[in-house]
């Protein structure tokens, strides 16, 4: 007979024998909660069970490795009693931080089989509490009465006003944004020249009502101290030359005057052979000697240094020998140290790749990271490789350049000192490549690009492509094109169709790009990824065919020059593509992405050129396919057609944490289902009646989705993951569901998504 007992110290005991130290931990159980569910409660506490596979209660294989393999597998989750009160302690915390003050928690632990225990938690939340008023005390004078309006404004805590300092607001109280608010009070002081305010400097008081212990007042009281200005400004520059003698100093000194009438000194010691621009130092600082103190621009001022890829940063500081502000003067100098990076950097790499088949390739790049003295870049690089598959040698070649300025240029140079633009590039790319493949070779790829890239903020960037021309000399390989004749022997006029593709083609694009990244880059455990695009192609040739080349007539093509005449489409292009990443328990991510596009044609022509168009397949995409393989419509692994006008994707992957600390890398398997396809518009229906189930129809698109689902290993070192996928085809689009038994392996660095 299962018994147990509660205990006054609310630990429940099973009355066996056993000893503590060989007590499994083999469940876990929570009771009482309806605030925070089970999943939520098992990240805070640290006593755990053992790794279960696919959330499976019990299902513990690296336990199962471990009584095999000690070496290897997992060891047992042991139950530790000083670890339990500690859970208590932690969960009744995370229960007050979230308002309930009065929550209690108690454990139990029942012994259901030898050397086995349930571990339970049960819990009396009690009632939540809630922040009825919310008072300031102590909040400055602000300089501006707009900033003391702002001040209020800008709080955290809403509701309507009371009174000068007082607001309702009547909402649950939760510590994390006390915590915020505190910060947020604190950095908007620091901004408006209470440079000396510190954690301390503001603090939190909850008074309950004694007729009604869950309603609460939140009083603020803020210390502000004195109001700052920035002192003499100096900013020192040193070379990256490793010779013990300094070279020649070169300094130079400007005054400026504040409104009181004192004047403060700008100075910039630099040595010669740092090879840097005075008017680039004054660019990136946000600040003036005798302004008025703002934390934010100072230290937003250091990053833009950094950011050029020019300097390493040595020290900065509130004081002219780089110590600790005196906050005795109320003008406080600002020393910044700099050193330069080497200029000339050459580097070599070497990968793999699969794609079709297996491959590598290699590269050499030479950078000048400071061209004019102005943190000007300039990249040169050349890279090539080869991939082996049936019996077909693929190869790729690629020599390119880029040249990028730290500032916008025309025709927005006058945004360059707005607060949304003032971390701004400018770039201008030329790039050659040439390609052989399965289908097709591009015997020369020319492209010329002007972009400009703008990071509004930590998470929200923007590029906008003001010029991308590509001109594209492709043709059909002779397989190929007896392929399509074997094929389609009955209707030439589809194989046509196909091999309009193949003709010389020039595109011209404007790009709108706007991107909000809030995950680590590499990981991907945490936060989301978002990137919306929007482009108009086609308007230089259109304007040279309609105005310049044939003023009477609208050809569709300009002179090629030594190439046949070029072919230009005019179309819109949307695309929108958005990630996110939840834990799941303590190591495991859920991950899932939804990706849709669409290219619209319009006036003459109707073909997307190759390289724009979308494509589905491939170890980042529909696992399951080759790369260009599956589509557009009910086409699949045939190659007939190159990719589509509109595209639909969703992607769903677990990644949970199988082993920790192998070899300096942890080692995860990852469960994944993707489902897409890519479809030709219906515009190409049009021209071609025979294309009725490559375009995309609103009433069977969803008989076209292809899906794939498998697992993989994924090994994760802090710099690179490298990931090995067998995927099933789930949804065949000629087999139908679950008729095909074939794995399919994709290798990849980084995770898929």
């Amino acid at each position: 007979m299962l018994c147990f007992l509660i205990t006054p110290l609310g630990i429940a005991q099973n009355l066996s024998s056993s000893n503590d130290t060989t007590l499994v931990i083999r469940k876990l159980r929570f009771s009482g909660n309806t605030f925070a569910n089970g999943s939520t409660l098992e990240t805070i506490i640290r006593s755990k069970t053992n790794r279960e596979l696919f959330a499976i209660n019990g299902f513990t294989p690296w336990y199962w490795v471990w009584q095999l393999a000690p070496r290897i597998g997992e060891p047992p989750a042991r139950l530790d009693r000083n670890l339990l009160n500690t859970d208590v302690q932690r969960i009744t915390e995370y229960y007050r931080s979230n308002g309930y003050l009065e929550t209690e928690v108690r454990t139990s632990i029942v012994e259901y089989k030898k050397g086995r225990v349930e571990l339970g938690f049960i819990i009396d939340e009690g009632k939540p509490s809630f922040v009825r008023n919310v008072i300031y005390t102590g909040v400055p004078d602000f300089l501006d009465n707009e900033e003391t309006v702002r001040f209020y404004r800008l709080g955290l805590f809403k509701g309507s006003q009371v009174n000068d300092t007082t607001f309702a607001h009547n909402r649950r109280l939760t510590f994390e944004n006390i915590t915020l608010e505190r910060e947020r009070i604190i950095r908007f002081l620091k901004d408006q020249g209470f440079a000396s305010v510190q954690n301390d400097s503001v603090t939190a008081e909850l008074r309950r009502d004694p007729k009604d212990l869950n309603q609460i007042d939140l009083l603020f009281r803020i210390k502000s101290g004195n109001i700052y200005n920035f002192g003499d400004v100096e900013i020192k520059v040193v070379s990256d030359s490793e010779d013990l003698e300094t070279g020649t100093i070169q300094e130079s000194t400007t005054t400026h005057t504040n409104v009181e009438g004192e004047a403060f000194t700008l100075k910039l010691s630099k040595e010669t052979r740092s090879r840097i621009n005075d008017s680039l130092l004054k660019d990136r600082l946000l600040i003036h000697p005798g302004d008025r103190y703002n934390h934010q621009k100072y230290l937003r001022s250091i990053n833009r240094y950094q950011d050029l890829g020019v300097f390493t940063l040595r020290r900065f500081a509130l004081d002219s020998e780089g110590g600790l502000p005196d906050f005795k003067n109320e003008a406080l100098p600002v020393f910044i140290e700099l050193q330069t990076l080497p200029q000339h950097r050459i580097g070599f790499d070497f990968f793999g790749l699969q794609r079709y088949g297996f491959g590598a390739g290699s590269g050499i790049r030479y950078s000048n990271n400071n061209v004019r003295k102005g943190a000007e870049n300039l990249d040169l690089s050349l890279r090539g490789s080869f991939e082996l598959y049936d019996q077909n040698l693929l190869s790729a070649f690629e020599v390119s350049s880029r040249y990028t300025l730290p500032r916008l240029l025309f025709p927005f140079k006058i945004l360059n000192q707005r607060d949304f633009f003032l971390d701004s590039r400018t770039s201008y790319s030329v790039g050659l490549n040439q390609v052989r493949q399965l289908n097709f070779d591009i015997n020369a790829n020319l492209s010329f690009n002007n972009r400009f890239e703008v990071r509004h903020t930590s998470l929200l960037t923007s590029d906008f492509d003001i010029l991308d021309v590509e001109l594209i000399d492709a043709n059909a390989t002779d397989d190929f094109i007896s392929q399509l004749e074997q094929r389609f022997q009955n209707n030439p006029q589809l194989i046509a169709f196909i091999l309009e593709d193949f003709r010389p083609q020039v595109s011209s694009v404007l790009r709108y790009t706007l991107r909000r990244t809030n995950t680590d880059i590499i990981k991907r455990n945490r936060g989301s990824y978002q990137e919306y695009t929007v482009e108009y192609a086609g308007l230089l040739p259109y304007l040279s065919d309609r105005f310049i080349v044939s003023p009477d007539t609208l050809e569709g093509n300009l002179p090629g020059f030594y190439l046949r005449s070029l072919d230009y489409t005019q179309y819109v292009k949307l695309s929108g593509d958005f990630r996110r990443y939840t834990s799941v328990g303590t190591s495991s991510t859920l991950a899932y992405r939804a990706f849709a596009g669409a290219a619209l044609t319009y006036g003459v022509n109707n073909v997307v050129p190759i390289t724009r168009r979308f494509f589905a397949g491939g170890s980042n995409d529909i696992r399951g396919w080759a790369p260009l393989k599956l589509g557009p419509g009910l086409a699949q692994d045939e190659n007939s057609f190159n990719g589509g006008e509109i595209k639909l994707l969703t992607q769903v992957e677990l990644r949970q944490m199988l082993i920790q600390n192998v070899w300096g890398s942890d080692v995860y398997a990852g469960y994944f289902v993707d489902a897409g396809n890519v479809w030709l518009s219906q515009r190409a229906e049009k021209s071609r009646s025979d294309l009725k189930t490559n375009v995309f129809k609103f009433d069977t698109f969803s008989k076209q989705i292809a899906m794939g689902a498998g697992t993989g290993i994924r090994i994760d070192w802090d710099y690179v993951i490298f990931r090995l996928d067998m995927a099933f085809r789930v949804h065949d689009l000629e087999h139908g569901w679950l008729n095909n038994k074939k794995a399919y392996f994709h290798f990849g660095i980084g995770h898929a998504f």
